[in-house]
């Protein structure tokens, strides 16, 4: 468990502010908060997700790392990135009033290909706006793509909105 005292706090939230959530780990006061949740939890179980994981049976119990972890990935799985959608995606319409104007007659028409526009337009959406910007990952293997070769445990930083607006792919 991390333990800090408060001059330690303030410290480490001035680091956090400055790191954001960017650096895709959890961040130090971040680690803290879900620590001193989990065990809030399992002391005193409330009606949420913490609570079960929390208290999860014998044989499923998550240590403190993997809870710690576990709550950071379903805040921006969860949460960040429906956010993000709904947020940033309502700014794009209101910026291309023209595509906000074609989704209200898709609605209010009802037919097939109305509905159609309306799901192709969230695809769109998820892909313009780009709720998750990056992500790290790790090869398993050797491999090449674009003629750069990658070695086996190389690390990747995939860029999605690089790739949500090439040119090759997209118009």
């Amino acid at each position: 468990m991390v333990e800090a005292d408060d001059g330690v706090v303030v410290e480490l939230q001035r680091a956090e502010l400055v790191l954001g959530a960017a650096v895709g780990v959890p961040l130090p006061m971040e680690e803290i908060r879900h620590r001193r949740l989990a065990a809030e939890r399992r002391r005193d179980p409330q009606d949420d997700v913490i609570s079960l994981l929390a208290a999860a049976e014998a044989g499923w119990e998550l240590t403190g790392g993997d809870l710690v972890a576990t709550c950071g990935l379903l805040l921006v799985a969860g949460f960040e990135t429906t956010v993000n959608l709904i947020g940033n995606g309502t700014a794009a319409l209101l910026a291309h009033r023209d595509q906000w104007e074609k989704l209200l007659a898709a609605r209010a028409d009802g037919s097939p290909s109305g509905a159609a526009l309306l799901d192709s337009a969230v695809e769109e959406m998820l892909r313009w706006v780009t709720p998750i910007k990056n992500m790290n990952r790790t090869t398993t293997r050797e491999v090449e793509l674009d003629g750069q070769v990658m070695d086996e445990g190389d690390r990747v930083l995939l860029v999605y909105p690089s790739a949500n607006r090439d040119e090759e792919h997209f118009d």
